[in-house]
């Protein structure tokens, strides 16, 4: 007697230190980095709940997340099967074609089964039919259910998810049922440990879909608090749309063809599932802070404003307008005092002057809006700039210049449309991006996320901006999105302040920038032997077909 006590004191030592052990694995997967992937768990308490109960099979089904919320379909995820082939009837079902998943969900509480008679079990409501077992197929020839036990599965304070259900409880885990004998003679009822088992293991399950279910749903806000951040940019400046995900796709890329690289100065770099999916994020997020800058600036075409360029026309028609009545007065004044009847020759001579200086006057507006352009300072430009700056009409004793010191300094911005001040303004918008971006609390895979974008207009050589870091001080991922954000910026669609290049001349920019030590030689080279530029081009192609 004192003998069979130890035995099954030891058998039931073990099997709590089985169940101990199935807990703290289950908990450990729970918080490691495949939080997120829940089927992976939910195996895992499959196979330990099997295990530990001497079950021959088990399946884990739940609520299928794409069906309607007034429909109740449920799907399997998971299961293990030991003997023989055993399978739910149908992976994908409609909860009311389901006889034991339909009465476990619907009454919430757990069943167990056994084809002798019902086991009358503390706790546990225990009045299934055996027609419950059809919801399976198998090979009735060697194989059949005569036990089973199923639990509901519940996240925190929500109804019922899903089942999960353990199949013929053998009298000892390594028992192989290979026909009907084996499982007449092997097969047992669950017992009440195996429901509180069964229990517990149900609860871990819930926990680890509500985990789940958070995880996607924060993974959800975030994406689209980012595709709303993308908008707003885009909002802000029409004419850059969808700059920032192709930024994204040219920089994932090359991070990706950076792991595929096992020579050069890159060979040992290599970027994580996660550190990518962070690349991502900063090249969708690289421009927010242009949110920050005067939209006049941001979208500005031309050196002058249109508001500028009206108020000059409207200063040239002005001249016109006092040099015509200025000439007309001195003419009559001229006729008063010599008391002269005007001839028509001397008002076609005053009329072909007075015409030659209106025409002067629209030629020059024309040289305006042509130096109006955003083109690079030539010789040409500067003749045509000094020419106009030392231009004056004379009114009487009055002098007065067609152009202000301030719209000659504007045309005369040597390259591109912006002036010193605009262009400055423009570069805030990295430092509003960080100052944006470093205010929200990252998970810790995104924690250089600001980082990358702060870095994003640097320079190998101290040139770029904010920050003027040399290139030791740049993060690689900003080194790599350096040269992707200028390659779109290139090639993509006609801006109003500039054309489309073709992507062989906008290679050939890009190298020309890598051979003055500004951009990062290797990372370029590994662009284009991947050819990742075609990535956007063949896009933009059949865009602008």
């Amino acid at each position: 007697m004192g003998f069979e006590m130890k035995n099954n004191l030891d058998k039931q030592l073990f099997l709590r230190e089985q169940e101990n052990q199935a807990l703290r694995n289950i908990s450990h997967a729970m918080v490691s980095k495949n939080v997120s992937n829940s089927e992976n768990i939910l195996q895992m308490i499959l196979t330990k709940s099997v295990e530990i109960s001497n079950a021959d099979a088990g399946f884990i089904i739940l609520k299928n997340p794409d069906s309607p919320s007034n429909e109740k379909q449920f799907q399997q995820v998971c299961k293990v099967t030991l003997s023989q082939q055993l399978d739910i009837k149908n992976n994908f079902f409609d909860l009311k074609e389901s006889n034991l998943f339909n009465s476990v969900v619907n009454q919430n509480c757990p069943k167990n089964w056994y084809e002798e008679g019902t086991q009358s079990i503390q706790k546990i409501e225990n009045h299934l039919l055996s027609k419950n077992i059809s919801d399976f197929k198998y090979n009735s020839n060697t194989y059949k259910i005569k036990s089973y036990c199923a639990y509901p599965i519940r996240k925190p304070g929500a109804e019922v998810e899903g089942v999960i259900v353990l199949i013929n409880k053998k009298t000892t885990h390594s028992q192989i049922l290979k026909n009907l004998i084996d499982v007449d003679n092997n097969v047992l009822h669950f017992s009440e440990y195996d429901i509180n088992l069964l229990e517990s293991m149900a609860n871990q399950a819930g926990i680890s879909l509500e985990h789940t279910h958070l995880i996607h749903e924060l993974k959800f806000i975030f994406k689209s608090f980012t595709a709303a951040c993308v908008t707003a940019i885009e909002s802000r400046d029409p004419s850059t749309k969808g700059h920032s995900e192709r930024v994204a796709q040219l920089t994932v890329a090359l991070a990706e063809a950076v792991n595929q690289t096992h020579s050069g100065t890159y060979s040992a770099a290599h970027f994580t599932k996660e550190e990518i999916e962070e690349i991502r994020y900063a090249s969708l997020l690289h421009d927010f802070g242009k949110i920050g800058v005067r939209e006049p600036v941001l979208q500005k075409e031309k050196k002058l404003y249109p508001f500028q360029v009206d108020q000059i026309k409207n200063r040239f028609e002005l001249l016109k307008e006092k040099l015509y009545v200025h000439t007309l007065e001195n003419y009559i004044q001229k006729l008063i005092q010599q008391n002269k009847i005007p001839t028509e020759s001397d008002l076609k001579k005053h009329k072909n002057k007075l015409q030659e200086v209106q025409n002067e006057l629209d030629h020059l507006f024309q040289i305006i809006l042509e130096m109006n352009e955003p083109s690079l300072e030539n010789m040409e430009t500067l003749e045509k700039i000094t020419k106009i700056a030392a231009t004056k009409i004379t009114l009487g004793e009055l002098s007065l210049p067609i152009l202000t010191k301030q719209e000659i300094d504007i045309l005369s911005i040597p390259r591109g449309s912006l002036s010193r001040q605009e262009r400055l303004e423009i570069e805030s918008h990295v430092t509003h991006s960080y100052n944006f971006l470093v205010q929200i609390p990252w998970t810790k895979e995104f924690k250089n996320l600001p980082e990358i974008v702060y870095g994003h207009h640097e320079r190998e050589d101290g040139s770029g901006y904010p920050r003027k870091l040399i290139s030791q001080n740049i993060p690689i991922q900003a080194k790599m999105m350096a040269i992707t954000d200028v390659f779109d910026a290139l090639v993509s669609r006609d801006r109003p302040y500039k054309k489309a290049v073709p992507m062989l001349q906008a290679l050939n920019i890009l190298d020309h920038d890598v051979q003055k030590g500004k951009l990062d030689k290797e990372l370029f080279r590994i662009f284009t032997s991947y050819n990742i530029g075609k990535l956007i081009i063949d896009v933009e192609e059949k865009r602008a077909s």
